[in-house]
């Protein structure tokens, strides 16, 4: 399949850049990836519910596209916050088999993101959110799916 052997290629290049000496010193986050069958359908949802704008886009000779998300108001603002990214690859289907990977997201309000979450198209896992205690007051985590079937972790410190 060509995506697959073109994200082998990804990783090979990144890794290349990584040991070439062309990034920072210290390590640091580059992006989390997550697959979609339709990864434009699925940066709507990311925009909507997390506020993110897309700063990047890729499409491939065989017809498949990557979108990069990342939390700033600009693309040109995003560039000079040297932020993680999030990256919305293709792949053949939305049925994922692994449940462990997923995004972490720091939020304000979860009981707004649960709302904003189920009115765009994903669905919880949590009917409710998790507290636990921390410091003098408690986190809560809600866990949801979005609309391409890849885990989502809500966290709102106290």
């Amino acid at each position: 399949m060509a995506v697959r052997k073109l994200s082998h290629l990804i990783i090979a290049l990144g890794m290349s850049a990584l040991f070439s000496g062309n990034l920072q010193a210290e390590p640091s986050l580059l992006g989390a990836r997550v697959g979609a069958m339709d990864p434009p359908a699925l940066a709507e949802f990311y925009k909507e519910v997390f506020g993110v704008i897309e700063v990047n886009r890729f499409t491939f000779p065989d017809g498949g596209i990557e979108v990069m998300l990342g939390f700033a108001k600009t693309v040109a603002e995003f560039q000079a916050s040297r932020q993680p990214e999030i990256v919305l690859f293709p792949r053949p289907s939305d049925e994922v088999k692994d449940e462990i990977p997923h995004l972490i997201f720091h939020v304000d309000d979860v009981m707004q993101a649960m709302s904003d979450i189920q009115a765009t198209g994903g669905r919880m896992q949590t009917a409710e959110p998790i507290t636990i205690p921390a410091g003098n007051g408690f986190l809560k985590i809600a866990i949801a799916v979005d609309p391409a079937g890849n885990l989502l972790e809500m966290i709102q410190q106290p």
